[in-house]
């Protein structure tokens, strides 16, 4: 985690973003973000006009006391976020994720989806080079818990649409589910 001092008691991990979605920017300045970590934020205020305009420096106009945008974008960030906002945070917890994974010392590699729902989780495992589909595992808790040490290494991927593993999953992958993952990971 990097983070950069934004004003004199406030830091932004900005290598952690992963998303900015800003609203209401002339009136009443709101921004949700979202972290590589998962968790999401909410700003409102002259923190979220500030942060706007530290993400993308070329909408301010040219600074003439300063060499760059950039220095001019930090400026105006570090000075409004130097003020107090409310700033809330929320957990974010995805529901449904896919994962490959390679095991070095069999030589195989697999496709893992996993859920949550009420309260518990599970995971399909399917083989990479044919879609074969293993076992189903079932835990209480969430995935990202309950098997952490699978997703550890492992490497995300997504899918247009997700396809209903209970029905469509059972035995193999659908040819162009296995597609797309594989395009993920040549």
């Amino acid at each position: 985690m990097a983070l950069r001092k934004i004003g004199d008691e406030t830091f932004v991990d900005v290598e952690g973003l992963v998303f900015a979605e800003f609203e209401q920017l002339e009136s009443d300045p709101k921004a949700t973000l979202i972290f590589t970590s998962g968790q999401q934020m909410r700003i409102s205020g002259n923190s979220a006009s500030a942060l706007h305009s530290f993400l993308n420096p070329e909408s301010q106009p040219p600074s003439r006391s300063t060499p760059s945008m950039l220095e001019d974008a930090e400026a105006v960030a570090i000075s409004a976020f130097a003020e107090s906002d409310r700033i809330e945070f929320t957990p974010m917890v995805r529901n449904k994720a896919w994962y490959h994974r390679s095991d070095k010392a069999t030589n195989r590699s697999f496709f893992m989806a996993f859920v949550n729902a009420k309260g518990s989780c599970s995971l399909r495992m399917f083989d990479a080079g044919t879609g074969i589909a293993f076992p189903k595992q079932y835990r209480s808790g969430n995935y990202q818990d309950q098997f952490k040490e699978l997703i550890q290494g492992a490497v995300e991927l997504t899918v247009p649409s997700q396809p209903n593993l209970e029905r469509d999953c059972k035995e193999r992958l659908p040819q162009s589910t296995l597609g797309v993952l594989r395009s993920q990971i040549a």
